[in-house]
């Protein structure tokens, strides 16, 4: 099972809440957290409280961001969405200038975004003429009654089409819920012209989401207690694979708690903790009234709009159709001010999102029916929507039994000066562990979003990872918002990894929900970089803190330029290793742009025996010295057989002598010792720092790939001819052609990749990964593939395929000339032709020089990308 597939069996459990203990236990024996974050918003993991309380805390209002007062909007805007799109928010919502029914006409759906989430842009969209003119922020119109609730979101679910990135749904009961899609959130499309749901009233806003923890899409509407429109209005739920089509409808319950209106629910994932579902709902009280006549009059609310009074409530889900009401206060009250207590004020708006490094964000409509109507935001900081409190007195709480899977234990906390927060970890009977006791933990003070948690200095608890246990909160003066645990990443075996149709996409994070923030795609990246050391590369050791630099010798290169050789000496363990290296630089000592080749030759074709293969490499690497020279390069040769020898066996020598601790392969080590030469280039001053390339042919190229993956330092990667383990697929192959395999890799350079990769020989389609992800890693740097059309053994085919597959992460991170492709004609070499595309894709990346060379021709336009 992959370590996705894992996540989504663990996070199916999640909807259960339980591991089953037996058949005829009434309660579990242990609940399965895995490694997710914990809220204490609910009691789901909370077996005691003692002198402690759960605590709901009080948003902070922001103050106002955005008012409703072009002639489109007007003061019936509502059901408003926020969507945090990587570094965009987008903000949704119904305009209405004027009160009528339902679906009217009238209607529109506005748009606005902003780059922060605080400061707030209508953008003049030029989609729809309304009132005669098309300079507005309009994004769907001529559509009743679809905008009359549109409520759109960002699907996250697993190989979603990029033109379906966004999805919404919209409609009455005469109409039914309608389905549409955006490829980018401005233009919409019906995705058909039948409703995809009809079994609900629908008077207010029904909002859609993929759920992680279910795996299905998830639809929570407006439905009715009792026959039409009467009783309480209430909140149903269905599900959907496809989006199309949706289970009978179940009521969601609300435990035993006084039945109350809830008009808008607002139920979706926290964006921290997506097993768990908020609903910050609007609390609607039918008559209850505040203003008089009079007083609706001050304030110029509409007549038909102040008898009645609403606030915002928390509700929270952990799937099924059961709402936790662990808080019936309420969560927003109506503000200070008349205006505040009219009809169907203090909506939410649906989602909350990350607005600072510790702070998080909700919005509410404010002023209904009334000229100023506006949003408002509200900020809490991150996880704090309730805490588990202690006094000053002090108090204590005792989870129920779990399991868990990590390394640490993170708390998001805060105490007062003597508040303190001590953690006990018990067996699942309550008895302390031994070494994890209240006297063993270090008492936590102050204020932190996560912190970790140590006893007698040590915070690593992966020895409980799998055990039943208990953790017992001492507390005093102080707030427990969240915990979580850690993750150390697990890969599969490859038997039982699913074969995968097509290339996997970069985009499908390790829990099986889909990339959808820039912090997602850190994430992510640090997980594809694990998942290539696990299958790929091996695991590389530090750079040694030391490296001695002895220059061998130095010579004129030519008219303007000098060659110089250097001898690298890194000692560890009593043992020592020595690696060449050469250069050619312009005369003038500058730092300077550096290529850096790993090859296994350098400058001097005179000292090769006659006849030797390398003879012409040696020669041709001369030739390239020019080029770079004049153009104001240094060119940095060095042989990457000083580090670890071509062959099998190897590992009782070189480098791995020295970290015979590290599960690293060849290519991995000899990428490893590009790092060395970088910090040497530093230390002689030749190097400019922020322009490295990273460069190789063949064997050389897989390992140039593997530098530009691990090392930041390197602005350009620039592989040439690299084949399987390269930039060359190792799934998909030319018809006709006999290219290097996996199979063949493993068995004739079994050395070269860890031994994991030999699981794959007959099975590559098992491989969770494709050599585009190693591309997508180097992005938004720069990356340059080089390859000869008739050098079939590197499978150009391949290559040109996950090279168009990694641009769709080069085009996400606004990236996309960061990466090209260059193509030529010929056999397996690089050769003059390579070298000069290289130089222009540098002076184009480096200094935005204009060029004469295209870097985005495809070799097989007509093929298609398989991608899911």
């Amino acid at each position: 099972m992959t370590s996705s597939l894992r996540m989504i069996a663990v996070a199916s459990l999640c909807v259960l809440s339980v591991l089953a203990a037996s058949v005829s236990a009434q309660e579990p024996e242990y609940i399965n957290i895995d490694c997710r974050r914990e809220l204490f918003v609910d009691r789901y993991l909370i077996a005691d409280l003692n002198g402690a309380c759960l605590r709901l805390h009080e948003p902070r209002d922001e103050g106002p961001v955005l008012k409703f007062d072009e002639l489109w909007e007007g003061p019936f805007c509502g059901y408003v969405t926020v969507i945090k799109d990587w570094d965009k928010y987008r903000f949704y919502y119904r305009g209405l200038p004027k009160a009528g029914r339902d679906g009217s006409s009238s209607e529109t759906t506005c748009y606005a975004e902003s780059a922060d989430g605080i400061h707030i842009v209508k953008p003049k969209l030029n989609l729809f003429a309304v009132r005669g003119s098309k300079a507005n922020n309009v994004v769907l119109a001529g559509a009743a009654p679809v905008h009359h609730n549109f409520s759109p979101f960002l699907d996250t679910g697993p190989g979603v089409p990029e033109d379906q990135r966004f999805k919404a749904l919209g409609g009455t009961q005469k109409s039914g819920l309608i389905a549409y899609v955006s490829p980018d959130g401005i233009h919409w499309r019906g995705l058909q012209e039948e409703p995809v749901f009809t079994k609900g009233l629908f008077d207010s806003q029904n909002v859609a989401f993929w759920s992680m923890a279910e795996q299905c899409y998830l639809c929570y509407f407006r439905t009715w207690t009792g026959t039409g429109y009467a009783g309480f209005r209430s909140v149903s739920r269905t599900t959907s694979t496809d989006f199309l089509h949706w289970s009978d409808p179940q009521p969601m319950s609300f435990g035993d708690t006084p039945r109350e209106h809830i008009y808008t629910n607002q139920t979706h994932p926290y964006f921290r903790a997506s097993h768990i579902y908020l609903a910050i709902a609007a609390r609607f009280l039918p008559g209850r009234q505040v203003l008089s006549a009079e007083q609706a009059k001050e304030v110029n609310v509409n007549p038909n709009y102040f008898k009645d009074c609403s606030d915002a409530v928390l509700m929270t889900s952990r799937g099924g159709n059961v709402y936790d009401r662990t808080f019936m206060e309420g969560f927003i009250r109506p503000g200070v001010g008349l205006q505040n207590w009219v009809s169907r004020s203090n909506y939410p708006a649906l989602n909350v999102v990350q607005t600072g490094p510790d702070e998080m964000s909700l919005y509410v409509q404010h002023d209904y029916a009334q000229p100023s109507a506006h949003l408002r935001r509200y900020s809490l900081r991150l996880d704090g929507f309730a805490s588990v409190n202690a006094t000053y007195a002090g108090g204590s709480m005792t989870t129920k039994a779990f399991i868990f899977r990590g390394e640490e234990l993170l708390l998001n906390f805060a105490t007062s000066a003597p508040g303190f927060i001590r953690v006990e970890i018990q067996n699942a009977e309550g008895k302390p562990i031994a070494g994890y006791s209240r006297e063993d933990c270090r008492e936590l003070i102050g204020n932190y979003i996560e912190h970790p948690v140590s006893w007698r200095g040590r915070t690593d608890v992966s020895a409980l990872a799998g055990r039943p246990i208990r953790l017992h909160f001492l507390m005093k003066d102080a707030d427990l918002y969240s915990m979580r645990f850690r993750p150390r990443y697990e890969f599969a075996q490859a038997d039982k990894l699913p074969v995968q149709k097509g290339l996997p996409d970069p985009f499908t994070m390790y829990d099986g929900s889909r990339v959808s923030s820039p912090d997602d795609w850190r994430k992510q990246r640090g997980y594809l970089k694990e998942m290539l050391a696990h299958y790929l590369y091996g695991h590389m050791p530090p750079r040694p803190k030391r490296i001695k630099v002895e220059k061998v010798s130095a010579a004129i290169f030519d008219d303007n330029s000098v060659e110089e050789h250097y001898k690298l000496t890194i000692s560890r363990n009593g043992k020592s290793l020595s690696l060449r290296m050469a250069l050619v630089r312009p005369a003038r000592e500058l730092r300077r742009p550096i290529i850096v080749k790993n090859c296994s030759v350098l400058f001097d074709p005179d000292a090769l025996p006659e006849g030797h293969g390398s003879r012409a490499t040696a020669q041709r690497d001369r030739n390239a010295a020019r080029m770079a020279t004049e153009r104001g390069y240094i060119l940095c040769k060095f042989i990457r057989t000083d580090v670890a020898a071509d062959e099998k066996d190897n590992r009782s020598s070189g480098v791995f002598a020295l970290y015979p601790e590290y599960d690293w392969a060849t290519i991995a080590a000899w990428a490893w010792a590009h790092q060395l030469v970088v910090d040497a280039l530093d230390e002689l001053g030749y190097a400019d720092m922020n322009r490295i390339v990273a460069t190789g042919h063949s064997r050389g190229g897989k390992t140039a790939l593997c530098a530009g993956i691990y090392d930041e330092r390197v602005a350009i990667t620039a592989p040439n001819s690299s084949g399987t383990g390269g930039t060359g697929s190792m799934r998909y192959f030319e018809p006709g052609q006999r290219p290097q395999t996996v199979s063949y890799l493993v068995n004739a350079f079994d050395y070269w990749f860890v031994q994991r990769l030999a699981d794959f020989a007959d099975e590559p389609d098992r491989l969770p990964f494709d050599s585009h992800f190693a591309k997508a890693l180097i992005a938004p740097r720069g990356l340059i593939n080089c390859h000869a059309r008739q050098d079939y053994w590197a499978n150009p085919y391949g290559t040109e395929l996950t090279y168009r597959a990694a641009q769709t992460v080069f085009d996400r991170l606004g990236a996309s000339d960061s990466q090209g492709i260059h193509w030529r004609q010929g056999g397996h070499a690089q050769n003059e032709e390579d070298w000069q595309a290289l130089l222009d894709f540098a002076d184009r990346f480096f200094f935005g020089k204009k060029v004469d060379r295209r870097f985005d021709t495809l070799a097989y336009p007509d093929a298609e990308v398989p991608m899911p």
